[in-house]
């Protein structure tokens, strides 16, 4: 007992209580979105392309969170691209991406990804951050 609240004030990341899949719809829709609008996330734009937005070779792995809090949360995760690397344009994709990002309750109780509002008009900036592993 006395472990896991030590674990719980450290800040460190652990599975969410109500798993990892609760917040996989809130991961797809931003990425989604971020696909069709581009908002501050170019690795996963590109993960996501190469994958022909076909979520049966998009796979997440490895999600922990922070702040288990009933409203938000500081996640990260693992992208995962079957295939393995693959050429878009004029460079190579990586198949797995490391992701953090910030998740909020939605009215509806599901968890989405935080956008933050545009710097000079335009689009809502994703809180995701991805890069190669």
């Amino acid at each position: 007992m006395n472990a896991l609240l030590v674990l719980a004030l450290s800040g460190a990341f652990a599975a969410p209580p109500e798993g990892g899949e609760a917040f996989y719809a809130g991961v797809w829709s931003d990425l989604g979105s971020n696909a069709l609008i581009g908002h501050g996330n170019v690795a996963a734009v590109d993960w996501y392309w190469v994958a022909e937005h076909d979520q049966r070779q998009m796979h997440i792995g490895d999600f922990v969170c922070r702040k288990a809090g009933r409203e938000h949360r500081q996640c990260r995760f693992t992208l995962l691209r079957d295939g393995g690397p693959a050429a878009l344009r004029d460079r190579m994709v990586s198949d797995r991406l490391t992701c953090s990002a910030r998740f909020q309750r939605g009215v509806d109780g599901a968890w989405y990804v935080v956008r933050k509002p545009p710097r000079d008009g335009g689009h809502t900036i994703t809180t995701m951050r991805c890069k190669a592993a």
